[in-house]
């Protein structure tokens, strides 16, 4: 059989595997509170625009006690099924085919892709970065806090130039995440881990004024274990992301109080920017990024203390559930939100600058 008939054909069959997934759950009874007043509407042309970023604002609604209520067609599905499946999962999307009474309403006209461009004289409030989806889904995401902090720097997960040399092609003036770890590791400040045992070894001694760096290739973490290990260390080291600055592993960090060493271009993407000795260490390049680890290690107990409780309360001001959503409440009526989209958010940016 001829290939592309073959893919066409094996395309088909799952399409209409996910149809019947569809019929299947917008016919299901949905668990809808009587007494729930509150309620929140999306109707966008392309829900996969916002890829996974759409399950988190969707599941911070539904954790402030929300109904959520989406348009109803297949399409809609076909698209939030792609990297927002969670919406699904966990059975909170409820399809409707007119707008609730009441409900908050959120479509293509009062939202926006575009993140990165933020004009002067905008009105827009950006939905900030969240954690890793699987903390909101398995409702983890409030839990932990370490009394006891190790006083060193500690960073995990994937450092693969392949992935994360894309950024180089972005508007973002960052440094590379594996151009920052071979940074750290050539110098002597950092090495990467063989094994487990060694990371025990670390956790259990609570060695002081050390990099820690855990690659993913070597071993991992499971991403909803990562808040426990980086709870564990006064410092986490936050490199960018592949296509863009912003990562979740941020905003796990910030949540359990490690303070964020970071490069001024990253902090300055975040509303509002993070500042240094407040609630970040925060370096410009490669020049003086020598300079600020050793004054993390110059630290007393009392001023790293105040910087990781102002990190704790940049998080609870501005990063938690209950201030998104109070944030987009109190705006509601007044200006359009912005919505992250990964590779479209950059893309926004690009067409953007090219304009300018």
């Amino acid at each position: 059989m001829n290939l592309k008939i073959l893919s066409r054909s094996r395309k088909l069959k799952s399409l209409i595997k996910e149809y019947i997934y569809y019929l299947r759950y917008v016919n299901k009874k949905k668990n809808i509170d009587a007494k729930t007043t509150k309620k929140v509407y999306f109707d966008f042309s392309d829900f996969h625009r916002h890829k996974f970023y759409f399950y988190s604002l969707a599941k911070f609604f539904k954790i402030q006690g929300y109904s959520v209520f989406i348009k109803k067609s297949f399409y809609s599905f076909h698209r939030i099924n792609k990297e927002a499946s969670r919406v699904f999962e966990e059975s909170f999307g409820i399809f409707v085919n007119k707008i609730p009474s009441g409900a908050l309403v959120f479509n293509d006209t009062n939202t926006t892709v575009d993140y990165f461009s933020r004009g002067e004289n905008e009105s827009i409030y950006y939905v900030p970065m969240a954690m890793h989806p699987v903390y909101y889904h398995k409702n983890i995401w409030h839990e932990l806090q370490q009394s006891h902090k190790i006083n060193s720097i500690f960073f995990a997960g994937n450092i693969e130039s392949r992935y994360y040399k894309w950024i180089e092609n972005s508007p973002f003036d960052v440094i590379p995440r594996h151009d920052l770890i071979g940074f750290l590791v050539n110098k002597g400040f950092g090495v990467i881990l063989k094994n487990p045992e060694d990371y025990v070894r670390i956790k259990e001694k609570g060695e002081s004024k050390k990099i820690i760096i855990i690659d993913r290739k070597v071993f991992s973490i499971p991403s909803d274990k990562f808040r426990v290990e980086v709870s564990r260390f006064s410092f986490f080291l936050a490199c960018p992301g592949i296509l863009m600055p912003l990562s979740h592993n941020l905003i796990e960090a910030m949540s359990v109080g490690s303070i964020p060493i970071i490069q001024k271009a990253y902090a300055d993407i975040l509303i509002p920017p993070l500042i240094d000795m407040k609630n970040a260490i925060i370096f410009n390049s490669f020049d003086d990024l020598t300079a600020s680890l050793n004054s993390v290690y110059d630290l007393d107990d009392e001023d790293r203390d105040r910087i990781s409780k102002n990190v704790i309360k940049y998080y609870d001001k501005y990063l938690t559930p209950y201030s998104v959503i109070k944030k987009i409440e109190d705006i509601y009526m007044e200006c359009k939100i912005g919505i992250l989209g990964g590779s479209f958010s950059v893309d926004c940016l690009k067409r953007s600058i090219k304009k300018s």
